[in-house]
């Protein structure tokens, strides 16, 4: 048996996180893992999906510019090319946090399932691990449907492996990996349906948001079936069967109906960690398990994205070595990378909050030398004028969304002090500010007053 200080389980964002930073702090640190160091971002997630839209992004910009003067008559499509440009550019980002880069960290990589034996020891392959402190950061897994669990399907872990674009896709599923995947195998040439239960896609988003997604898809030419759900499907998994009889024929069935946190194989609950009904792990402010002495982060409590998993094991980490503990803090922010991009900061649609600023496309200037005249910010401002929450639809969406993230619970007019560079999808902040202050000055009561004590402040000041 080898005895660490701390002891991860789970190589991707979160547990790499947490492992590096304990070992440079120094700290003997362990780390395990069934597959290679990255986890579901570099492997089946951010990197090789955004790569695909990247791609994809290219070929419809080549095929849709004759309204701003460029033409392509012939765009032709390397299914096989791209696919292996995805892949390659997993490889890349993966040679930052391999084996060998955590060698070189301090950190003792153990690739092999791990399961818990007793509160302080894990088996681990045919080794034994003890430790003082355990971070659970075991990612999840994609949910398949009972219904189309025993055909032949693609998910977002397995649909890296083709190589080539599939002649007709089906998509179940209409959250963010189905309606970016959808979008992107669409404009490189494939036909697709994507089959989503719900009335709207993105359920979470802003409800326009959601409805201009659609519109847009619908134009570039996937059909969208919503408020159905699949009840069968052929056994070669040529074809779905909804739940109005309808058959859905493909030539590919891509399922993105969600994911499952990793917990299964643990033996978290017989040494007294509990696990929700869903799966994810049940923790405490300050990220910690029934049992104080192991934390658990990313999506195994369900972090949902690679920004929350990181942050949490910051906060785990602080947590094991500040004196009184680390409460986590986080704003909720999130982006959907289709197009238009799609971003959500804060409680971007509370019910109590006093209004709601908004920007049209036309209004920020950089949709507009972008030619992307689809999208809007809206920002959601309390009745004392502190910014609650943003929604931002339109290009580089999710790079403005990191501005509004540090705005969250400030006054409205701090965002004419953000230092942006203009023009961004960020140097939107001050237009959002200025709309606020103007509308504000046309009340009945608020603006007479202002500039009472404005025109007083100045007979004062400048005598």
């Amino acid at each position: 048996m080898t005895t660490h200080d701390l002891v991860v389980l789970g190589g991707g964002s979160a547990g790499l996180s947490v492992a590096v930073g304990a070992a440079e702090l120094g700290l003997d640190v362990a780390l395990c893992d069934p597959r290679a160091p990255g986890g579901e971002c570099t492997w089946t997630g951010c990197i090789p999906s955004k790569t695909l839209i990247d791609v994809a992004r290219r070929a419809h910009e080549a095929r849709s510019s004759v309204g701003v003067g460029v033409v392509a008559d012939d765009v032709v499509v390397d299914g096989s090319a791209v696919m292996r440009h995805v892949r390659g550019t997993r490889h890349t980002v993966a040679e930052h946090e391999d084996e060998d880069v955590l060698d070189d960290a301090g950190v003792t990589f153990h690739r092999a399932a791990a399961r818990f034996v007793d509160s302080h020891t894990l088996a681990v392959g045919d080794t034994s691990l003890a430790a003082r402190r355990f971070v659970v950061a075991t990612g999840s897994r994609p949910r398949v449907p009972a219904a189309l669990a025993g055909v032949p399907h693609l998910t977002s872990d397995t649909v890296w492996d083709l190589d080539r674009v599939p002649e007709r896709l089906v998509v179940v599923g209409g959250g963010p990996v189905g309606v970016e995947l959808g979008q992107a195998f669409r404009r490189l040439g494939s036909e697709v349906v994507l089959v989503t239960e719900g009335d709207r896609l993105l359920p979470d988003a802003h409800p326009e948001a959601s409805r201009l997604l659609r519109r847009t898809l619908e134009q570039e030419g996937t059909s969208i079936v919503s408020g159905r759900s699949v009840t069968g499907a052929r056994p070669d998994g040529s074809a779905v069967v909804l739940d109005d009889g309808r058959s859905v024929p493909g030539s590919d069935l891509l399922v993105a109906t969600g994911t499952t946190p990793v917990t299964d194989d643990l033996d978290l609950e017989t040494i007294g960690v509990r696990v929700r009904p869903d799966g994810a792990v049940s923790v405490d402010a300050r990220l910690r398990t029934t049992r104080p002495h192991i934390h658990a982060v990313g999506d195994v409590i369900g972090a949902g994205f690679t920004h929350e998993a990181s942050a949490q094991a910051a906060s785990a980490l602080r947590d094991m070595l500040l004196p009184f503990g680390h409460r986590h803090r986080s704003v909720r922010r999130w982006a959907v990378f289709t197009d238009p991009e799609i971003a959500q900061v804060g409680r971007a649609r509370s019910p109590d909050h006093g209004r709601v600023v908004r920007l049209s496309a036309e209004e920020v200037d950089r949709s507009v030398t972008g030619a992307a005249r689809r999208g809007f910010v809206d920002v959601a401002v309390s009745r004392l004028g502190r910014i609650e929450g943003a929604t931002i639809v339109g290009p580089h969406a999710a790079d403005a969304a990191a501005v509004w993230a540090g705005l969250v619970g400030r006054p409205v007019p701090d965002a004419l002090e953000v230092p942006t560079v203009y023009p961004t999808a960020a140097s939107a902040t001050a237009a959002v500010a200025h709309r606020w202050s103007r509308d504000l000055l046309r009340t009945p009561v608020v603006g007479p007053t202002i500039r009472s004590l404005v025109r007083w402040w100045w007979s004062v000041r400048h005598r």
